[in-house]
């Protein structure tokens, strides 16, 4: 039997199947020589996987074959609902159009339409985003988390360009309670920084002890767990936890919350919470890094309890990625663990500050929100953060880590146009002297660490030379502790001469407290 070729366009064979010839056309064979048809219909799946081979939505239809989810109660989850998810945006408006109780009240109606608005934008975020880099538990879930975060920057945006009364009446508008300093942002933790108090009611150990009863513990230990799970890597954990205490002792003569014991700072803090939640989640990185993660199955034969284990698994990872920073590997990597050391400080700065001057509360669902959302962020920018830095086929940042870093931006603008008063305040000399020479003692390290200098390049050294710079180095990284230590042991509530001299003035201004800024002469 002959057969018979003809040059068709790539992609235009019969029933879109053929070979490539060398001449990058296209080779189709007679219907004679097509094998016959099977007699087995094929299953609603394949169908749905061949109708899209050709589409845009061809990708999500491979992975959801890879993902093991074919043929599972799971699988309409990662079918396109595009035509749903408009109807149900239709429905939503209808309501609120024509059906909703209107009210007389402008506040209540304003409210009601920048609900509606909300929830139309989030709707929109979750079906037509493009998916990131995380696909558990559902790439939706991760639009939606962008889309919100969307919200939130245009929020700041828009608090950015009023004036400061303005931008707390916009957050009262919303909050009725919130309008006025709220006395827990002037809260000191350091009235008595006493271990050992006999005379007190509660009984000798009441200061240390009464510090286990507030909730901000279990936040520190929360967080520590979240930020671990983050990084992966226990020494920028570290580097973070220790780098935090000390700007908590730089910024204290601003914020009367940087006010702690000596304890409270180091072993409450750094050794017990935030060691805690460190340890659970660099335990919880390891196990996702053992986990054998099996996602070929198919619910064919799976009894209910395994379609409801699979289900389960569906809020694990469905890969698990073990971060190596390496920050001395060379000088690039080095600057890049460098920026997330300070992108993470920042924002951790910026929650202070803003709920100091947007006067909310410490305690209030505002910080929580935040807090929760920025989380959720951040795990995605992190993982687009890592690829970035890693990958040479990566030549543009992820979207979640440049929304991360605008809304790390727009903050820091927020709370230097309205606290810029506390700004201004001149830092104790102590601060300025012992951080002026920890830079200056680890910029020189950066040189000579990474070659920066030529006279001091490696490869001109012989290996004797080589260890005396080596040692050198260990050196100029011991010297770089000396000014921080002193900086402890000078702004240090309850031993430090600048520690204590502040919190008198503070005492002796205690009584103002609608002032927002209070100045000290050192």
């Amino acid at each position: 039997m002959s057969s018979k070729i003809k040059a068709t366009p790539i992609g235009k064979g019969i029933n879109g199947k053929g070979t490539h010839t060398t001449d990058g056309t296209q080779a189709t064979t007679t219907s004679a020589e097509l094998p016959p048809k099977t007699a087995l219909a094929p299953s609603k799946t394949q169908l749905a996987v061949e109708r899209l081979r050709h589409d845009e939505d061809y990708k999500k239809a491979e992975e959801l074959s890879e993902s093991g989810l074919a043929g599972t109660p799971l699988e309409w989850l990662y079918r396109p609902h595009t035509i749903t998810g408009l109807l149900i945006t239709g429905l939503i408006l209808i309501y609120y159009a024509f059906y909703r109780p209107v009210s007389d009240d402008v506040a209540v109606e304003t409210k009601s339409g920048l609900t509606v608005l909300f929830i139309v934008f989030l709707l929109y975020c979750m079906i037509q985003l493009p998916d990131g880099l995380l696909q558990r538990p559902h790439p939706a879930i991760w639009r939606l988390v962008h889309g919100m975060n969307i919200l939130y920057l245009l929020i700041l945006v828009y608090l950015l360009v009023q004036s400061e009364s303005n931008a707390r009446n916009a957050i009262g508008f919303f909050y009725p309670e919130l309008g006025s300093p709220p006395s827990a942002n002037s809260k000191l933790y350091a009235e008595d920084c006493r271990l050992y108090t006999p005379e007190h009611p509660d009984g000798p150990f009441a200061h240390f002890v009464a510090i286990w009863f507030d909730i901000f513990v279990v936040a520190h230990a929360l967080g520590w767990w979240a930020k671990a799970v983050m990084l992966r890597d226990k020494r920028l954990c570290w580097i973070l936890a220790v780098l935090w205490e000390l700007l908590e002792y730089s910024f204290q003569h601003i914020l009367p919350n940087f006010h702690e014991c000596w304890w409270d700072h180091w072993i409450v803090d750094l050794m017990l919470c935030n060691m805690v939640g460190m340890v659970a989640g660099l335990l919880t990185c390891r196990y996702f890094e053992i986990v054998r993660y099996d996602w070929t199955g198919s619910s064919t034969g799976m009894s209910f309890f395994g379609r409801t284990k699979r289900a389960l698994k569906q809020f694990s990872p469905y890969s698990w990625t073990k971060y190596e920073w390496e920050i001395v590997s060379s000088f690039p990597r080095f600057c890049s663990a460098l920026f997330i050391v300070v992108v993470m400080e920042v924002m951790e700065m910026n929650h202070f500050f803003l709920k100091y001057v947007l006067w909310i509360p410490p305690q209030h669902p505002l910080n929580t929100y935040r807090l929760t959302m920025l989380w959720l962020l951040a795990i995605p920018a992190l993982r687009e953060w890592y690829r970035y830095i890693t990958s040479k086929e990566t030549t543009r940042l992820g979207k979640d880590m440049w929304l991360l870093l605008a809304i790390m931006a727009t903050e820091l603008a927020v709370c230097l146009k309205f606290g810029w008063h506390l700004f201004t305040i001149p830092p104790p000399p102590a601060v300025v002297y012992c951080w002026s020479s920890f830079l200056f003692i680890v910029g020189l390290w950066v040189l000579l660490r990474f070659d920066i200098l030529p006279v001091y390049s490696v490869p001109k050294l012989s290996d004797r030379g080589k260890n005396r710079k080596r040692i050198f180095l260990n050196v100029l990284l011991v010297l770089s502790v000396v000014p921080l230590v002193y900086l402890v042991y000078s702004q240090d509530v309850g031993y430090g001469t600048v520690g204590r001299q502040i919190l008198e003035s503070k005492r002796a201004n205690s009584s103002s407290t609608n002032s927002s800024s209070w100045h000290l002469d050192l």
